[in-house]
């Protein structure tokens, strides 16, 4: 009987596993949505808002305040639609973990709704970790489409469709949705809001900065000779001389390239850079073909060096052109600045001064051994004035043979 018995027991303990299994299965392939008929079940509001629902549609206003979903979401896909009064602020924020504090930007995620392009947070950026590019097709006072995704650290914003912004960030990675209303916000609305909940992530390596500057198999060594520009060949209107271990580059007046002899795929480089305001240059790695005398964003990946309108430009300084946007005013026009750029596989991520600048995954075009080039770039955007840039101290890491960990 005792045999019998615990056969029962154990057959009751799998089936209960295997359909909780079943359930998990099924929630993760199914949307959800997160407002249903007339009500708003499940949401809880904070501060000054004044939430309501009308045709399957949320309508916030009032002064300022966050209206939370009373669930926790680890990996996912969000979806929406938002339209924003001409004046209203909004965001959406991802993974609080402590949605009652007063300081939430350090225990989750916001994704800013805000048609001001003059802004450092512009339209889908994620609050301070990652800036999104504008995007044209962003409506005033119509329907926009929201698309979020976060998958292990991996962070992705979509607007209308096009990706926006993308990152690597381990800030939180669990909490609460919430919306948040800004500016006495006259009219904030969204619909068709729903999730639909990821496969989590078993296992998350290092990410790709803290694993490529520590990896201790592998030691920095000289890009280049310090005393000479033999490593270089000099393509284009540009002037090079190197002195003391600085390499200065005046452009002239259509701009050229120092284009280093060897080739990398994935690498750590390193490196101080000198430049005065308007002045333009920039580090493209992976350039290819490799016996091509021109170097642009067809041909290679393009680390910008480059401020000539504050926090309009679109591409500033530390930017991974046209792909990935950095933050505004980033360097020091006086001093040297730092710069760090890590390349494995189809991932790139840039940091200037210590920050993380931006980051992206590259199309497969990218993904192989090219040439780094430093640019002598001419002032495009202010009556194509020539320029200088000094540029010393360039290490390098060269991972090629080290196998991928999968960031």
């Amino acid at each position: 009987m005792k045999t019998i018995f615990y056969f029962l027991i154990i057959s009751f303990i799998f089936l209960s596993c295997s359909t909780s299994h079943q359930q998990d299965e099924q929630d993760i392939e199914v949307w959800t949505k997160l407002i249903n008929g007339g009500e708003l079940q499940g949401w809880k509001s904070q501060g000054s808002i004044d939430p309501v629902v009308k045709d399957d549609i949320l309508i916030i206003s009032g002064d300022a305040g966050w209206l939370f979903y009373d669930k926790d979401y680890e990996d996912f896909l969000f979806a929406t639609e938002f339209k924003l009064a001409e004046n209203a602020i909004s965001a959406v924020g991802f993974r609080y973990n402590d949605a009652a504090s007063t300081e939430k930007e350090f225990n989750g995620y916001k994704v800013i709704l805000d048609h001001n392009p003059d802004q450092q947070n512009t339209m889908g950026s994620i609050s301070t970790v990652s800036r999104a590019k504008s995007l044209k097709s962003a409506r005033i006072d119509n329907w926009n489409k929201l698309v979020i995704e976060a998958k292990g650290d991996h962070l992705k914003v979509f607007v209308n469709d096009t990706l926006v912004t993308e990152t690597h960030d381990r800030k939180s990675d669990e909490g609460k949705l919430g919306i948040q209303v800004l500016n006495n916000s006259e009219n904030v609305q969204f619909r068709n809001m729903q999730i639909k909940m990821l496969e989590e992530e078993d296992f998350l390596g290092p990410q790709i900065e803290d694993y490529m500057r520590s990896y201790s198999k592998i030691e920095l060594h000289p890009l280049a000779d310090t005393t000479n520009l033999h490593d270089w060949a000099q393509i284009g209107d540009a002037k090079w001389d190197i002195k003391n271990g600085v390499i200065h580059g005046f452009s002239g007046e259509k701009g050229g390239f120092l284009i280093h002899k060897e080739t990398y795929r994935n690498f750590y480089l390193r490196l101080k850079f000198k430049i005065k305001h308007e002045d333009n240059s920039g580090v493209f790695i992976r350039h290819n073909p490799l016996d091509s005398a021109l170097v642009s964003t067809d041909n290679a990946i393009e680390c910008n060096i480059y401020d000539h309108d504050g926090y309009t430009h679109e591409y500033s300084t530390g930017a991974i052109a046209p792909i990935a946007r950095a933050w505004s005013k980033m360097i020091d026009y006086e001093n040297w600045n730092d710069m760090e750029i890590f390349a494995f596989e189809d991932q790139i991520c840039m940091y200037v001064n210590g920050v993380k600048s931006s980051e992206a995954h590259l199309p497969e075009k990218f993904n192989q051994k090219g040439n780094i080039c430093i640019q002598g770039g001419i002032q495009v955007f202010n009556g194509n004035l020539p320029s200088n840039i000094y540029i010393k101290d360039l290490w390098i890491k060269d991972f090629e043979d080290v196998p991928f960990l999968g960031f």
